[in-house]
């Protein structure tokens, strides 16, 4: 993603590896699009020498504190520094062109040769240059999460309610819904009209995608953005460029979804979300419930839950997060090599109204709910809480060095700087 780049083994597709494996990609990073694109045309044989840097809800959104843990083991260090951007786009990957591409050489000053040739569209790898730094830069991690003295800062108020922030690295920009409860979509579409916001740090804020009826966001595996989108009760890829709309997933055994709430995308294209009937306006045809779509398109059921909210996947993978606004609790659920859920237990509790989360690169997870941002850690021990933004709806990391952790509340977007680095979705 770019919530999840990813560097390819040679000879290896991602989608062969198991969980552990995938994680330690997800920190050494080649975007996934071109990553797909290399697995297609050579059969998943491709070098990389070098590495570049690689969310939501909408209804409504007790303190603890303490020393905060490294998180358990979950982050998975990339070792290798910034790196050279240059050559790992040699060739375009369209469907007629090949190419290949030499990274850069994994030092703040690598200069990436890349070398491309194109059949059809194939272009040529840039050069190289010092790449931004790794998603996921090797530990040990601060051992408190929160800063000294700090605190979340506005950027910008006075939208409708906001929600399901994700980062675009590629486009130095985060992206967020605005939903407009005031204002239904005329039947027979569904729910509310929404807009996707884009801010471009530190404060420009811009429309970007108009009547987007969208919820939560995150990054599909094709590097588009991925949504819950409420009109037509389902998920959806809008393309960054064209801003063209298509669907990924829209009925489970012929019925329609209730209304898809909070989205997340892992590595190899397992798709998870969560569907309650926050923004339903229409009769429910199933049980509120927490579903998979895998990277062959078939939708399965992981979990029935009241109130299905916010939903996440650890460093690596291989647990999968989800909370119930109504209960207050976080469940988490083992995930098998090829994506699907096997045993599920309860990570936390008592966390009224929980909604979107978020994890850092330690492992940590982070939920919105009544009282702001909870953070808690593997063990779900909580470690503390982010106050100063009301009702937390969805959170997401972003910025250069990926520490800038955006926290939509209400009707407003905030922003604190945090020791740890996280993901930004």
């Amino acid at each position: 993603m770019e919530s999840g780049w990813m560097q390819i083994s040679r000879c290896r597709s991602p989608r062969s590896l198991d969980a552990a494996q995938r994680g330690a990609l997800r920190s050494r990073h080649v975007p996934l699009a071109f990553a797909a694109a290399l697995t297609a045309l050579f059969g998943g044989c491709a070098d990389d020498t070098g590495g570049a840097p690689p969310s939501g809800s909408g209804e409504e959104a007790g303190a603890t504190s303490g020393t905060v843990s490294a998180g358990g083991g979950l982050a998975s260090g990339s070792g290798g520094g910034e790196t050279g951007a240059g050559g790992g786009a040699g060739g375009d990957p369209g469907p007629a062109s090949t190419g290949s591409g030499a990274g850069g050489d994994p030092s703040p000053a690598g200069a990436g040769a890349g070398a491309g040739a194109g059949a059809g569209a194939g272009a040529g790898g840039g050069g190289g240059g010092a790449g931004p730094a790794s998603i996921c830069p090797g530990g040990p991690y601060a051992a408190d999460p929160m800063p000294v003295g700090g605190g979340p800062k506005l950027v910008r108020g006075g939208f409708d309610y906001v929600e399901g922030p994700v980062w675009v690295d590629s486009l130095g920009a985060l992206f967020f819904s605005e939903i407009h409860p005031e204002a239904a979509n005329p039947p027979p579409l569904n729910g509310p009209r929404a807009t996707i916001q884009k801010l471009t740090p530190p404060d420009a804020i811009e429309v970007f995608i108009e009547n987007s009826a969208t919820n939560g966001l995150g990054i599909h595996s094709d590097g588009n953005l991925i949504a819950c989108t409420h009109d037509t009760r389902s998920i959806s890829v809008f393309d960054l460029g064209s801003k063209q709309r298509r669907s990924v997933a829209e009925r489970y055994m012929g019925k329609r979804f209730n209304s898809p709430n909070d989205v997340v995308v892992r590595s190899d294209g397992n798709v998870y979300f969560t569907d309650p009937t926050f923004q339903l306006s229409g009769q429910s045809e199933l049980p509120t419930s927490l579903y998979r779509v895998s990277p062959s398109g078939e939708v399965s059921v992981v979990d029935t839950l009241v109130t299905p909210n916010g939903v996440a996947l650890s460093p690596d993978e291989g647990v999968l997060y989800a909370d119930e606004f109504d209960r207050g609790r976080v469940r988490k659920y083992t995930l098998q090599p090829d994506g699907s859920a096997g045993p599920s237990s309860e990570l936390a509790g008592n966390l009224p109204k929980a909604d979107g989360m978020g994890v850092d690169c330690a492992g940590n997870l982070y939920v919105g709910w009544r009282d702001g941002v909870e953070i808690i850690a593997p063990s779900g021990a909580r470690l503390r809480t982010i106050q100063g933004v009301g009702e937390a709806s969805n959170i997401a990391f972003g910025g250069a060095d990926r520490k800038t952790l955006y926290i939509t509340g209400g009707s407003s977007l905030y922003a604190i700087e945090m020791n740890i680095p996280g993901y930004p979705y």
